[in-house]
């Protein structure tokens, strides 16, 4: 190894009291310090992801940034203390060694444990992942079968507490402030419980969402937090509780990764929440706030407003999510401008902040008004000549058939060999071109084009 080499060391722990102990962290960074020390390279920076789960890939910028750092060239190895501190998910695992192999990189393990670039050490690299992504598996299961195995006895093992209620957790019954077997039970916070059977009576008597945030904030009523500012979100979410007529419940929602939809806009957040059926929600209880005759009062007008007043009419955008973009297929959205008539429809790729680093789509906004009325217009023709629907549909089914015929699955596995052999070639050329000290440049533009 050169004296000249560049070294970025990357850290990671997945819980948030790791991150605050920093014990972990630091002892990560130690070792890789000593892994760089015994490669005689010189440290350039050190990344890291605190409480950040080893699931995610695309939305821990500690790894993407240890990443660029390599991609870019001011680093030719990326140290991590473990494999499992890289990741645990198989795909991203591999992805992050193709991409420090093919900007002419290293990946190192401060462990020891360190695969060759050739056959057998990315066997052993991928069974290794595997082992990483089945370990996080195993922990959740046991965690989730523990904590419905507790929900089935009458206990929360949730110990999040809604506006209103506590819910007694372990270091409540070591103070002794509550007995032994009340761990996981409802107690009513009064102070918060009148504000919420006032927030129930004002909504079931016809109040809107601003209404109620309006009393909230009038009154100085501070949220769960303690802050001082309330949003309809907040309002909502206790609105359509049914824990507040007595009836909770624990797996309401299970939690998804949402991480592959991010890059093309389709999501916004990378956890979504996934309402389960009933027959796998357990069914707990706790003491109610507010009758069942308000709560059902509450939901009825939550379901009309939702059908008949979704949102400002003067704001909304009939086409979002079925206008596609012309240039590069994705779906368009709605953008609002200070006056109704401003609204517009635009590619959602081009807005960089929604795929940062990606090629911004140059389609020019269309405006919604005008773009709306034509499709209404081709609509009401389309209904007054259905012949032209059907000949649309006969079109659409042929064009379809033809497409089947066409993907023979031989001819498919034969293009994908050239594109592999491809993108090897292309692959050995750049790391030449960087060994050599010339640009790369061409080769990284031409990886991202077979890549696509």
């Amino acid at each position: 190894m050169s004296a000249e080499l560049g070294a970025a060391i990357y850290t990671r722990v997945s819980t948030g009291e790791q991150a605050n102990s920093g014990t972990s962290m630091e002892a990560q960074e130690l070792a890789c310090l000593r892994k760089a020390t015994d490669l005689k390279a010189r440290v350039v920076a050190v990344f890291s992801d605190p409480g950040v789960s080893g699931g995610l890939f695309l939305t821990r910028p500690g790894i993407q940034d240890a990443l660029r750092c390599i991609t870019e060239g001011r680093a030719q190895v990326l140290i991590i203390y473990k494999l499992d501190r890289a990741g645990r998910d198989v795909d991203a695992l591999r992805d992050i060694k193709r991409i420090v192999e093919r900007a002419g990189g290293r990946l190192i393990f401060a462990d020891g444990m360190n695969f060759e670039n050739n056959a057998t050490g990315r066997l052993m690299f991928t069974h290794l992942a595997g082992f990483a992504e089945y370990e996080k598996e195993v922990i959740r299961e046991r965690t989730m079968s523990g904590s419905r195995r507790l929900a089935e006895k009458g206990v929360q093992p949730q110990r999040r507490s809604p506006y209103g209620y506590h819910i007694v957790n372990n270091a409540d019954i070591l103070r002794g402030l509550y007995p032994a077997d009340s761990a996981g039970s409802y107690v009513v916070v009064e102070p918060q419980a009148v504000h919420v059977r006032r927030m129930f009576d004002l909504y079931a008597g016809g109040a809107s969402l601003r209404d109620v945030v309006r009393y909230l904030i009038d009154n100085d009523v501070p949220t769960g937090s303690g802050r001082r500012v309330w949003w309809r979100t907040a309002v909502h979410c206790i609105l359509t509780n049914p824990v507040y007529y007595g009836a909770a419940s624990y797996g309401r929602v299970s939690r998804r990764a949402e991480e592959v939809r991010l890059p093309d806009g389709s999501a916004k957040h990378t956890v979504r929440k996934i309402r389960r059926e009933a027959d796998e929600v357990v069914r707990l209880s706790a003491p109610p706030l507010i009758d069942e005759e308000t709560w059902r009062r509450a939901q009825g007008r939550m379901k009309s407003n939702s059908a008949g007043l979704g949102g400002n009419p003067d704001r909304r955008y009939l086409l979002t999510g079925l206008l596609h973009c012309p240039v590069c297929s994705r779906r368009m959205m709605g953008r609002g401008g200070l006056k109704p008539d401003m609204r517009q429809y635009i590619c959602r790729r081009a807005n960089p902040a929604n795929e940062p680093g990606a090629p911004v789509c140059l389609l020019k906004c269309y405006g919604a008004e005008r773009t709306e009325k034509t499709v209404i217009r081709a609509l009401l023709q389309l209904a007054r000549e259905p012949q032209w629907f059907d000949a649309a549909v006969a079109a659409y089914d042929q064009s379809e058939e033809s497409e089947t015929v066409r993907e023979d699955p031989g001819a498919i596995n034969a293009e994908l060999r050239k594109i592999d052999r491809k993108e090897e070639a292309t692959a050995g050329a750049q790391v030449q071109a960087i060994a050599a000290s010339r640009s790369a440049a061409v080769y990284e533009k031409l990886l991202a084009d077979i890549e696509a």
